[in-house]
C-alpha cells in the first residue's frame, strides 16, 4: 500500500470551535487553534516568519515566548501536531528569534556522530545552516514542563503516540541575528515498519550502524532524507523571506 506525505499529516481530527487559518488569526497561543500551509510567527502582532507547513491541518499544543540570559533575544517557541484516527501522525517544534541583539549561534545541530543523516551546507559560525536526521526519544522526559503540557492533551484527546522518533531537524541562523529551529518528529509504524527503541540505542534497529542492513529501513531513511532537503529548502527560502507564490511543499512517498 502507498503512503504520503499527505497520509503522515493527514487533516487532524481534532475540531475545536476556535479552528482558524493563519492568514486570519492574531499571534497568540491558543492550544487548539488550527493551521493550513502556513504558520505565522512573530512576536506581538508583527510577524517574524511564515513558516511552510506540510500538508494537513496542524493544531497548537503550547506556545511559549522567553528571553535568552545569555544574549537577551526574545525567542518564540511553538508545538504542533497532527493526528489521524486517534494516532499522532508528526509533530512539529519550531524556534525563532523574533526579537532582540544580534549574537553568534554554536553550529550545535550538526555536532555529534549518531545522525541517520546531515548536512550542513559547508557553512559554519555567523553564517549557519543544518539538517540532520536521527533517532531520537518522544515525549519521555518527566521533568520537562513542556512535555508534561503536551502528554495531557495528547490524553485528553485519546491519542497515542510512540515513546521513540524519527527527527527531521533544520536550523539556519544568519549574520544579520535571524536564527530559525524546525524539528519534525515522524513514526515509521504509521508506516508499517518497526519503531526505533531507546532502551538500548546503539542497539536499536533504527540506530546509524545498524539500519542499512534492512533494505526498508535503508529506503525509507533515503527517501525521508530526499523529502527533507526539498523541504528545508522551502523553509529557508521563507526564512530569507523571498517571495513565494503557490509554492508546494514536496510528496514523501512510501510503499512497502
Amino acid at each position: 500500500m502507498r503512503k504520503s506525505l499527505s497520509k503522515l499529516l493527514a487533516p487532524i481530527l481534532l475540531m475545536v470551535a476556535c479552528a482558524v487559518h493563519a492568514q486570519n488569526v492574531e499571534l497568540e497561543d491558543v492550544q487548539g487553534q488550527q493551521f493550513q500551509k502556513n504558520y505565522p510567527i512573530g512576536d506581538g502582532s508583527n510577524v517574524t516568519y511564515n513558516i511552510p507547513l506540510p500538508e494537513g491541518e496542524w493544531v497548537v499544543v503550547r506556545g511559549n515566548t522567553y528571553t535568552t540570559n545569555n544574549t537577551s533575544a526574545k525567542m518564540k517557541e511553538m508545538f504542533l501536531a497532527t493526528s489521524d484516527k486517534q494516532k499522532l501522525n508528526a509533530f512539529m517544534y519550531i524556534r525563532a528569534k523574533v526579537d532582540g541583539t544580534s549574537a553568534r549561534w554554536l553550529d550545535e545541530p550538526c555536532k555529534g556522530e549518531d545522525f541517520l543523516y546531515r548536512n550542513d551546507y559547508g557553512m559554519k559560525l555567523w553564517d549557519q545552516r543544518c539538517l540532520t536526521i536521527r533517532q531520537s526519544t518522544f515525549m519521555q522526559n518527566s521533568d520537562n514542563k513542556v512535555q508534561q503540557i503536551a502528554r495531557e492533551f495528547f490524553a485528553k484527546q485519546g491519542i497515542k503516540y510512540d515513546v521513540d522518533a524519527i527527527s527531521v531537524r533544520f536550523m539556519t541562523y544568519t549574520r544579520g541575528g535571524k536564527y530559525l529551529f524546525v524539528d519534525i518528529a515522524t513514526f515509521p509504524s504509521n508506516y508499517g515498519l518497526t519503531a526505533p527503541t531507546s532502551a538500548s540505542p546503539v542497539t536499536s534497529a533504527w540506530h546509524r550502524v545498524n539500519y542499512g542492513a534492512d533494505p526498508q529501513k535503508a529506503r525509507f531513511v533515503k527517501e525521508l532524507a530526499e523529502w527533507a532537503e526539498k523541504y528545508s529548502e522551502v523553509i529557508y527560502k521563507s526564512f530569507e523571506q523571498e517571495k513565494r507564490q503557490n509554492v508546494e511543499i514536496p510528496a514523501f512517498g512510501w510503499k512497502q
